[in-house]
């Protein structure tokens, strides 16, 4: 039996001083051994079970210290300790732990985090909870006229998890913005807001909207320190401007500088004009703003900044839907910029019919290219034209009435020429699979299936079930799946399986993972793999978010990621480094020149 010692009627000053421990012999189901005399904390712990704890126990120089009866209980526990920022403060804090499965996706994994525990914290600041199956989580400290403070934990099956720094309850802060120029190009004011950007932020956000004080000047309260990315929207609520900040406890004024250019272009399809919708910077990007052309393909408006943007371009008729990541506004002299959006002049008809030869109705067909994708559907006929799409090879893959599916076909597209595809439907292959962890069911991981042979597919995330089951659908000829599984507290999880004819998958995750640092360059994504199977980067990077980690310009540090052999490249099969990651081990990947 291990006994830790501490001073007892430490105040918050004071949850620094140095603590001791001595190992106690236990014969005949008896504990002793010698600690120093005083008023002592005292925490009881034996392999395996959950530490007992005495508080203020006074033992007399010379004298025995009767400890009493001590059942202990197998399990695991978390322990840590709560301090207020300020001084003179009464502490009087609940803890929560939640299971961060709640940040992974769906309502399943919502009804998961209901099981959520709690307890008080004491005088010292310190709190105690015990039975905490194994898994990651967070660690809620709420007291009133205090911003809730988190941390996470990580349980691991029958052992006690110590949080290494207290947490710190704040009181709310107060933060102002002051945006230059103090309107927007149609004289309206703008709307500033933040979003969360903290590791322990919900999946789909936590926006504050700032309140208007004067021109320029915007407000907001009641926020906690942390990373935050400000939003700048103009009166129409387009988003103008964002950008990452830090917030501290200190009253601050940050400010915004803006530049409001005005632009001017036309968007051609082939040699025609085209009148469309276009999104700089993404129709659902952090900054985007759409401007529409004329029946002439002409278009006025304003930007942030000329360069090179991300340019998302639609129109009803003819149908377009294109995405273009590389499109530059070229500066003229003086404030104004000039920009020509060329699509070729590529036709695609594609039908859509089921195995009696049926046309499908409103069947959703997907087109992939090499840097972007778009989604059509079909009409009464099961018929669907697009326009506007790249010139050569692109994918094509269609779902409809709920469980048809299609396998993947490949086209190939030339300008001034319209290309026809016909695609079949058959009925989806359903996949059955189970989640375990030590022969434990998991409950509300994250899964990822897609046919092996898709390498840039459309993946719908299924959520385990209680059981640790879930359900999924892949194309009718799938003979192997790739599959990906996010469950906090456990390794991520990447693995190739075969279909069998039972169409039953299994998965097995592992606490003993290890940590992978990834160098690349800032503008592309890395392609990561283990054991041959594709790790998407944005799933990377949530990952490496749940566990608290900031993503730098050119570093991804990933935690908790399953044994085995990865390898990093900047495009498929180029300029690629590997390695092998032990368990509980480390790696480092960098994107090879």
């Amino acid at each position: 039996m291990t006994v830790r010692f501490a001073p007892a009627n430490r105040t918050d000053a004071e949850h620094d001083l140095p603590e001791a421990a001595v190992e106690c012999p236990v014969r005949d189901a008896v504990m002793r051994c010698e600690i120093p005399a005083g008023a002592l904390d005292l925490r009881m712990k034996a392999r395996g079970y959950v530490a007992e704890y005495r508080w203020n126990a006074s033992l007399p120089p010379g004298q025995r210290l009767d400890l009493g009866v001590m059942k202990l209980r197998i399990g695991a526990a978390v322990t840590g300790r709560v301090r207020i920022a300020e001084r003179g403060t009464k502490l009087a804090a609940m803890v929560r732990l939640v299971p961060r499965t709640e940040q992974m996706a769906s309502q399943t994994a919502a009804r998961t985090a209901q099981r959520s525990l709690t307890a008080e914290v004491n005088d010292r600041g310190f709190f105690h909870l015990d039975g905490v199956p194994p898994g990651m989580y967070t660690v809620v400290a709420e007291q009133k006229g205090f911003v809730a403070a988190r941390s996470s934990v990580k349980v691991l099956e029958n052992i006690e998890s110590e949080l290494i720094q207290p947490i710190t309850l704040e009181r709310p802060h107060r933060t102002d913005f002051a945006v230059s120029p103090p309107f927007d190009a149609d004289n309206h004011p703008w709307r500033v807001t933040l979003l969360d950007l903290g590791a322990f932020a919900p999946r789909d956000g936590r926006t504050t909207r700032t309140n208007y004080i004067s021109p320029g000047l915007y407000r907001v309260s009641g926020i906690s320190s942390g990373r935050y990315q400000v939003s700048v929207e103009n009166g129409a609520g387009q988003a103008f401007h964002a950008e990452a900040i830090e917030i501290d406890g200190s009253p601050s004024v940050i400010p915004i500088s803006l530049s409001i250019i005005p632009v001017s272009g036309r968007v051609l399809l082939g040699k025609e004009p085209l009148s469309a919708s276009i999104w700089f910077g993404g129709r659902r990007q952090a900054v985007s703003l759409q401007i529409d052309s004329d029946e002439n393909g002409r278009f006025q408006g304003v930007l942030p900044h000329a360069g090179r943007w991300r340019v998302d371009v639609a129109s009803e008729s003819p149908r377009v839907e294109r995405t273009l990541n590389d499109v530059e506004v070229r500066k003229r002299e003086g404030s104004s910029a000039s920009v020509e959006i060329a699509l070729p002049a590529t036709t695609l008809r594609v039908i859509v019919i089921d195995e009696a030869s049926v046309p499908v109705e409103n069947a959703l067909v997907e087109a992939k290219g090499l840097d972007s994708s778009a989604q059509f559907v079909t009409d009464i006929s099961g018929t669907l034209e697009a326009h506007g799409l790249p010139v050569g090879v692109i994918t094509l893959y269609a779902v409809g009435r709920g469980t048809l599916a299609s396998d993947d076909v490949t086209a190939t597209l030339s300008a001034d020429r319209t290309e026809t595809v016909e695609l079949h439907l058959r009925e989806a292959v359903t996949i059955n699979g189970v989640v375990n962890a030590a022969g434990s069911a998991v409950a509300g991981a994250t899964v990822f299936v897609w046919p092996a042979s898709q390498n840039a597919p459309t993946i719908k995330p299924s959520t385990t079930l209680p059981d640790g089951s879930f359900k999924t659908k892949v194309a009718p000829s799938t003979t192997a799946i790739n599959i990906v599984v996010l469950s906090p507290g456990f390794a991520l999880h990447a693995e190739r399986v075969d279909v069998s004819a039972s169409r039953q998958v299994r998965a097995e995750l592992t606490q003993r993972g290890g940590t992978i640092t990834i160098d690349s360059t800032p503008d592309r994504p890395p392609i990561v793999m283990r054991n041959g199977v594709p790790v998407f980067y944005p799933l990377l990077v949530q990952w490496s978010r749940l566990h608290g980690q900031r993503q730098a310009a050119s570093t991804l540090v990933l935690q908790d990621m399953e044994p085995g052999v990865y390898s990093v490249c900047a495009a498929p099969n180029k300029n690629c480094s590997g390695g092998v990651l032990a368990a509980l081990g480390s790696l480092s990947l960098r994107v090879a020149d």
